[in-house]
Order: structure tokens, then C-alpha cells, then sequence
């Protein structure tokens, strides 16, 4: 009985250890795989590429036959789709009827950093303007983008790149958030700097591999609050039955959005509850 209690307690101090380790890469295998696969979660834009140096992280995307993304920044059809879904219809300026104080303190933001107020900048959808507000907040002169230095080396490597997702689903997610709060998130965000602090935190989280910690601080704010389901969980959902199948074809290095890992409904648990073996990788 006793070795069998130890056993027991084996099992729920190998699983606390591993649900407590803080790394950004998991490897997935079991439940008949030929060949492990990698779960890498990314941070859009980041000021540190030291990440992509770490031989571990080297050594999961060398051993890879497949590269997998949200959507592929190296792919010019993408890129130019997301570029005319990102103007709103007809080119109407939506930023117009501001109260006068919120009105003078996104344009001057934005004339400030990049050299063009809201006369030209207000055809823009405000998913557009808050990732370029979120880019005003970083203190580096280069900022250094993940998707697109894996994007790179899947080029080089002549490795196929598979898509998750569509440019017109990703806006379509955006769309069917009120415009309103879309612009008052934004409007929110440069009011004492609270966008640039809530950056810099996420950035220390996220540097740390604290998925759990990342994934709780993501959740105090009131977007995801309200539309979690449609940012994170139902694309999780819709991407699981996509990675079993590439999982079958060979070694696939998946790169999404660190938030799209953690949680009851992230990718890491998805995965584990159709039978697969996800383990952390230090990196």
C-alpha cells in the first residue's frame, strides 16, 4: 500500500513540476505519432531576439518539416489583403466625432511617432491604429519580429509554411467588436502611459516563458474579458484537428500566439485531452 501511495505521489509532484516550469517551447508526442512535434508560443514584436539564439529552440525548428503559423508574413498575397482590410469601408475617417481631448491625444500620439495625425491616419480600422500605437510604446530603435525571422528561415530552408488561419478571418474577429470600444481601448491605452506599462509588463512575462502568468495577466484586461471566446478559445478549438493531421505528415513546428497555449481551452491542454503526450522544453 505505501508503494503505491508513493506512486501516486510521484505522478501529482511530476505533473505540478511540469505545469510550474516557465518555457515557451513543449514538444508534442504520443498517441501515435512517428515523430514529435513543437508548440512555440510567440510574441508578435519584441525589443530581445536572444530567444531565437537558444540551441533548444534551434535545434526544435532545424528537426521540423513543417513550418505553422497564424498567417505567414513573408507571404505577399497575405500581406496585401491584410493591408486592404485593414482601411475602413469607403475610407470614412471613424476617429471624427472624438470628444475634442481624445480626439487631440491620439493625433498628436501619432503625428508624434509617426509623422501623420488623423487626417490621414483616421481611414485606418482601429485594430490597425492600436498595433501601431502598441508599436510607439517599444523603447528599441529595431523592433525584432518572431513570425517574421521564422518566416525567413522557412524561406531559406525551403520549408512549407501552413497557415491556421486567413487575413479575412483574423480582421473578421475585429469587425464584429464594437468599433466603439475598439477606439476607447485605444483612447485608454496612451492615458498615462497605461498601454506602454501594461507592454512593458507583458514583455517580462513573456521573456520569463511564465505561460500561466502570461495568460492571467492577458486576462485582466476588459477585451479579453468580454471577448476571450473569440480571440482565443474557438480558434484554439478550430486549430486542433488541423495540427493532429499535420502532426501525422512529419515534424511541425507550430508558432502561434503565446496566449493561445495556456488555460483549460489552450492549445497545450486541447492537445493533452485527445491523448497526446505535451512536455516543456527549457530553453
Amino acid at each position: 500500500m505505501k508503494k503505491y501511495v508513493f506512486i501516486i505521489a510521484s505522478i501529482f509532484f511530476i505533473f505540478n513540476v511540469q505545469a510550474q516550469e516557465s518555457t515557451l517551447l513543449w514538444k508534442v508526442s504520443g498517441n501515435g505519432l512517428e515523430s514529435p512535434s513543437y508548440l512555440f508560443g510567440t510574441m508578435h514584436i519584441l525589443c530581445d531576439q536572444s530567444i531565437v539564439e537558444k540551441p533548444s529552440f534551434q535545434e526544435a525548428l532545424s528537426q521540423s518539416k513543417y513550418l505553422v503559423m497564424e498567417l505567414n508574413p513573408a507571404n505577399p498575397e497575405i500581406m496585401q489583403e491584410m493591408q486592404q482590410l485593414a482601411v475602413n469601408p469607403g475610407f470614412e475617417n471613424i476617429y471624427t466625432d472624438l470628444p475634442e481631448e481624445d480626439f487631440k491625444l491620439l493625433d498628436t500620439y501619432l503625428s508624434s511617432k509617426f509623422g501623420a495625425g488623423l487626417a490621414q491616419m483616421g481611414v485606418l480600422k482601429p485594430f490597425t491604429l492600436t498595433s501601431m500605437v502598441t508599436m510607439g510604446f517599444l523603447d528599441c530603435e529595431e523592433p525584432f519580429s518572431l513570425e517574421t525571422h521564422l518566416a525567413g528561415f522557412a524561406t531559406e530552408k525551403e520549408m512549407p509554411v501552413i497557415d491556421l488561419e486567413t487575413a479575412a478571418f483574423q480582421v473578421g474577429i475585429f469587425d464584429n467588436i464594437p468599433v466603439d470600444f475598439q477606439i476607447q481601448e485605444i483612447i485608454r491605452s496612451l492615458k498615462d502611459d497605461a498601454g506602454k506599462k501594461e507592454l512593458d509588463q507583458m514583455m517580462e512575462i513573456y521573456v520569463s516563458g511564465d505561460l500561466e502568468r502570461l495568460y492571467g495577466f492577458m486576462k485582466t484586461s476588459d477585451l479579453m474579458n468580454q471577448y476571450q471566446a473569440e480571440i482565443l478559445d474557438n480558434r484554439n478549438r478550430a486549430w486542433v484537428p488541423t495540427l493532429e493531421e499535420l502532426f501525422k505528415k512529419g515534424t511541425s513546428f507550430v508558432a502561434v500566439g503565446a496566449g493561445h497555449l495556456p488555460g483549460k481551452l489552450g492549445v497545450i491542454a486541447l492537445l493533452q485531452q485527445k491523448g497526446y503526450s505535451v512536455e516543456a522544453v527549457a530553453l
